[in-house]
């Protein structure tokens, strides 16, 4: 049973990579309220400099999610599982400090209400639901 919970979370680890590297699928996936004009849209596409360059963030998210996915389905032992779990945690958290134009939780509030990025909630409901299940893996006997 332990096995198939351990399966479970590098899975949605997994399917969350998916999620972050693709979506940046268009020009209009990530948009920022009030960025430059009180309540106008603003889409990170129409920028100039390094601004433009934020939902690159999530590609890099996405590329350190699979590689981490790939590493967590051969350890078997489950403290390293859980410790090297969290040190994937803690790289993605560093990448989100990348996006410099705003704040990521404003970037993935507005990206995902006002220009419908699904993949975003896709990518943080499987963080999320990667999480709880590596916690029930440590927890099991």
């Amino acid at each position: 049973m332990h096995h198939i919970i351990r399966l479970f979370a590098v899975l949605f680890l997994f399917l969350s990579a998916l999620a972050a590297f693709f979506s940046e699928r268009d020009t209009k996936s990530f948009c920022l309220n009030g960025y430059t004009v009180p309540d106008e849209l603003t889409y990170f596409s129409e920028l100039n400099g390094v601004s433009a360059n934020d939902p690159v963030a999530f590609v890099l998210i996405g590329m350190i999610a699979f590689l981490f996915s790939i590493i967590l389905i051969f350890i078997k032992n489950k403290m390293a599982f859980f410790i090297v779990m969290l040190f994937c945690y803690l790289l993605i958290f560093w990448a989100t400090g990348f996006i410099e134009s705003s704040t990521a939780y404003q970037m993935i509030h507005d990206s995902i209400l006002y220009c419908h990025n699904m993949m975003l909630i896709v990518w943080l409901v499987g963080l999320w639901f990667s999480f709880v299940f590596s916690l029930i893996y440590l927890k099991i006997e």
